[in-house]
């Protein structure tokens, strides 16, 4: 085999230096494509919420809408008649407001997250009120075609006898992914403020994988 030949490794078949140059860099730019689910918790990826409930009643609130546009559809689908959807500012006049970090918005968030499905790998949870904290955050799963399952996060079980801070919970969920197929919603109750840090780890960001696979692709030989 010739000086611009190499062996079957890549290929299966030999082929010249420069075509499996570029296989390689082919197979490495498809695997650029999956998540590195080992790595997650390095994301470093925080996303903050804060919820407040000025008025005298519980009001359910929708943190993440899925592909779901208005309370209406949340009814009709999901079964549960919600007072609003988090959004900026405010949620339902005179009485719930919400606000996320500088440079952000929550609307922005959600539609991220429906087009970059996102597991959340830890949620951070704090209120001015204990009774809050046994509020569950649920996570209702969405189909066209049948009742999906759901799984519900309640801080208070989360307590730790060492922790002196009773109105700060760190949860540690697994199989917890936001997309559009999945509907996060809390009760927020009389007078509270609820604060959630989410921290999101693998994302399928479709975006930032092909401007990936292109960099590496293209990436100049040495």
């Amino acid at each position: 085999m010739g000086k611009n030949h190499l062996s079957n490794r890549a290929s299966g078949a030999g082929i010249s230096l420069a075509e499996e140059k570029k296989l390689r860099r082919l197979n490495r730019a498809t695997g650029a494509a999956l998540p590195v689910f080992s790595e997650e918790t390095r994301a470093n990826q925080i996303f903050p919420i804060k919820l407040v409930n000025s008025s005298l009643e519980d009001k359910l609130i929708v943190l993440h809408p899925g592909s779901l546009k208005n309370t209406t559809e949340i009814l009709k689908v999901l079964g549960i008649a919600a007072d609003g959807i988090a959004k900026e500012g405010v949620v339902i006049a005179d009485a719930v407001s919400c606000s996320t970090k500088v440079g952000s918005l929550m609307e922005y968030f959600q539609e991220f997250i429906n087009r970059n499905p996102s597991r959340l790998f830890r949620i951070q949870v704090s209120s001015s009120s204990e009774e809050q904290l046994n509020e569950g955050l649920t996570f209702a799963g969405i189909s066209p075609f049948k009742k999906r399952e759901e799984q519900v996060l309640t801080p208070g079980a989360y307590k730790r006898e060492t922790n002196t801070n009773t109105k700060l919970v760190t949860m540690t969920p697994k199989d917890i992914q936001l997309d559009d197929q999945t509907v996060m919603h809390v009760n927020l109750l009389a007078g509270a403020t609820l604060s959630i840090n989410l921290s999101i780890g693998a994302t399928a960001n479709q975006a930032a994988v092909l401007a990936k696979q292109a960099e590496i692709f293209y990436e100049e030989e040495i």
